[in-house]
């Protein structure tokens, strides 16, 4: 299968099996935008090559108390998303510039909101009332947007040990204690990032749900419960193929508040707060960039989709705030696909809903 662009980003074609165990052929598009002051999004002067394979960061030693690594960018070698994935790499900072021990941060835009609270280094402490509740928390002027500090991590038993168990949503989190343990955790640090309107007050809490803005590594069960499952049936009846089960779901790597009912157009405006250090209010809208593909096969016959936007990814750690977009579609294989041509697509025809990839099913 060759391919062929006409557009000056990076994109590559590939095959892939879905998960009815039919080949296609997969396209993707991965751009990189600088955003002004003014919150205009142009094309970066250097496009980073397409990832294929996710980029981890975090410790690597594999001991038994090494919490896993983190997801900084997903790879592009992917076929699919059902709806758009939205994240943000980013250090919250300080409304004022000056050291402070909470603030609120997010973003909001295409029908998401993701309003955080995050503080200083805090540990936990025994209150008056004999709950473990976080201490005051120390001022300062920035704070990673990592799972780290988030609500999760590795569970602890009343002697200050780790049991094996991890919060299945977040293994990389600040850790919490084992129902009655609660003690255990004096003076150990709390989660410093948490969501607005649910803010973490006691050790003993139900039901926090870990917050943050970041993408998802596979680990969790945000997605791995989308994997499906590689059991012995699967080895004896569908293997090398993906599981009956599996979900392309899991091929989302955002947190669940931050991936949309369906794919954007592309023209969406975003409002980010305390996320940047120059642009501590940020407005932007998206550059409305489209993409159609042709797939030509050995029969003589042709088939042409346009791209959905499956992906709108901040990444506000550098000097400049960026933006990087990620399009994708897919072809069923039928006959041979011979060649896929891939150009800029009429952004009005965007209105019109998009096909199934055939990746999906």
């Amino acid at each position: 299968m060759q391919y062929v662009s006409h557009i000056a980003l990076p994109g590559f074609a590939f095959q892939q099996y879905n998960p009815k165990m039919e080949l296609t052929g997969c396209v993707t598009v991965s751009a990189l935008f600088d955003i002004g002051r003014d919150g205009a999004c142009h094309p970066a002067a250097v496009q980073p090559a397409i990832r294929l394979a996710d980029e981890m960061i975090g410790p690597e030693t594999g001991a038994p108390e090494t919490p896993p690594q983190e997801l900084r960018h997903q790879a592009d070698f992917l076929p699919c998303k059902p709806a758009t994935d939205v994240t943000v790499l980013a250090r919250a900072v300080s409304p004022s510039g000056a050291p402070e021990a909470a603030w609120l941060c997010g973003l909001r835009g295409a029908g998401l909101e993701a309003l955080l609270r995050v503080h200083g280094p805090r540990q936990w402490q025994q209150a008056p009332d004999g709950r473990m509740r976080p201490g005051p928390a120390q001022p300062v002027t920035d704070l990673a947007l990592s799972w780290r500090h988030a609500w999760g991590g590795a569970e602890i038993d009343a002697g200050g040990q780790p049991t094996g168990e991890v919060d299945a949503q977040n293994p990389l989190g600040a850790g919490y204690a084992r129902a009655g343990a609660e003690a255990a955790l004096t003076g150990r640090p709390a989660p410093q990032i948490e969501a607005a309107q649910t803010p973490i007050t006691d050790a003993a809490q139900t039901g926090l749900v870990p917050a943050g803005l970041a993408p998802v590594a596979p680990v969790s069960a945000w997605r791995a419960g989308f994997a499906g499952r590689y059991d012995a049936a699967w080895q004896q009846t569908r293997h090398p193929f993906l599981p009956q089960d599996f979900d392309i779901r899991f091929y989302h790597c955002a947190p669940p508040a931050l991936r949309t009912a369906s794919w954007l157009r592309g023209d969406e405006t975003f409002e980010l707060l305390n996320l940047h250090p120059a642009a501590r209010h940020l407005r932007l809208r998206l550059p409305g960039r489209a993409f159609g593909a042709v797939a030509s096969y050995r029969s003589g016959a042709s088939l042409r989709q346009p791209l959905a936007l499956d992906g709108v990814h901040f990444d506000l750690l550098g000097a400049t705030p960026q933006l990087r977009l990620t399009w994708r579609t897919s072809f069923l294989w039928l006959s041979g696909i011979r060649q896929i041509d891939l150009g800029d697509l009429r952004f009005d025809s965007l209105h019109a809903p998009l096909p199934e990839p055939a990746y999906a099913g």
